[in-house]
């Protein structure tokens, strides 16, 4: 999907989104370019309250149009935007029934999206690690079996994270390269070489940050903020 590949790219198609709905009425689908516009604020002005306030602008839209089919979309980019305003722990169990609507809506698009994040804010809301992996897991194998390929990518990254994390030898751990059909990955350096090359925007800022994480918990600061530079780049 295009939000993973070129994040930026995607406002433009947003600005065009509102502008015609603006000109010619809303819709359910406007909703998407609202919350696109929304994340486009934040990104360009940094202005969080200006981004929630399109994105439950939209969730309300869904919900008065009846819009069954999108209201776990929309959900979804409210769900993650929460972070900025309540704790990371808040939205877990919301990101998680969330998941299940996507897949009774069949929502294949944005599925990854939830999956990814869901899995992001298990390893840094504080809860059982030991948890966190193996759900983190199911999900993993899942989005193989549905073929989402570049979502793979950013979840095999945070997974080997949270292996690392709780003293797991994850060389055992190389088959979960192979979900990814490529055989030149067999490590996170080779998994981060490739999103470089093929210039996969969204899935290498997920691996810059998955080792952010990394060196900060270990207490590796000048490290941590190496991949903070990496990471805005």
């Amino acid at each position: 999907p295009l939000y993973m590949l070129q994040p930026h790219a995607i406002h433009v198609t947003a600005c065009r989104t509102v502008k015609l709905s603006v000109e010619h009425g809303f819709c359910s689908d406007s909703a998407v370019g609202l919350q696109i516009y929304g994340f486009g604020v934040l990104n360009i002005q940094n202005d969080v309250e200006e981004c929630l306030k399109w994105n439950h602008t939209a969730l309300s839209l869904v919900k008065s149009l009846g819009a069954k089919q999108m209201i776990p979309r929309v959900t979804t980019n409210v769900n993650i935007l929460a972070y900025w305003k309540e704790p990371l722990q808040a939205k877990i169990e919301s990101l998680k029934e969330n998941h299940h609507e996507l897949l009774m809506v069949g929502d294949l698009e944005i599925l990854p999206l939830n999956a990814i994040h869901c899995c992001r804010q298990s390893l840094l809301c504080g809860r059982n690690l030991q948890t966190a992996q193996k759900e983190c897991a199911a999900l993993l194998h899942e989005m193989h079996q549905l073929r989402q390929m570049n979502a793979l990518i950013g979840m095999i990254s945070n997974h080997m994270s949270i292996l690392k994390l709780i003293g797991s030898n994850y060389d055992s751990e190389e088959p979960l390269f192979r979900l990814l059909g490529n055989s030149e990955i067999n490590s996170l350096d080779e998994l981060l070489q490739f999103c470089k090359s093929n210039r996969l925007v969204g899935p290498t800022q997920q691996c810059y940050f998955d080792r952010l994480m990394l060196a900060f918990w270990s207490k590796n600061y000048e490290e941590a903020a190496h991949y903070a530079e990496k990471y805005s780049e």
